[in-house]
């Protein structure tokens, strides 16, 4: 939230003409979480939080954007062998299947997915490029 918060004035808390204090940068980015985390519509976040469904829209859009730009360097970049060969390892410690990507998609084309932010893993997928990385799936290599 802080990261996100001090680089927007958008999350200042502002002072109304009655004096009234506004919504703060902890309602609004939770307005934005919520609705990321649970798939909800912006009206379904209004009566928990007391924020309209306007400002619950622009706060995920300013939310959204601030996480690209203060994170996106290191989170939204190309998965290198290093972290392909944890995150896999994390996975099969959890007993997760071995999976990059969604199973549902693999037959379209990336042009199908017609994503705004496409991950950079997808992209190498779909153009048949991905970094090597080694695992075993049931005991074979």
């Amino acid at each position: 939230m802080e990261a996100v918060s001090n680089n927007d004035p958008w999350f200042t808390t502002n002072i109304d003409a009655t004096g009234k204090k506004g919504l703060s940068a902890l309602q609004k980015c939770t307005a934005a979480l919520r609705m990321l985390a649970y798939e909800v519509v912006a009206d379904q976040v209004d009566e928990y939080l007391r924020i309209s469904e306007s400002t619950t829209r622009k706060a995920l859009t300013h939310f959204t954007k601030g996480i690209i730009s203060q994170f996106g360097q290191h989170c939204l970049r190309k998965p290198t062998p290093q972290d392909l060969t944890r995150l896999l390892a994390f996975s099969e410690e959890r007993g997760l299947p071995v999976m990059i990507g969604s199973v549902d998609c693999m037959h379209c084309s990336y042009n199908d997915l017609n994503l705004l932010y496409p991950s950079p893993l997808l992209v190498d997928l779909f153009e048949e490029r991905a970094p090597p990385v080694n695992f075993t799936v049931n005991g074979n290599q």
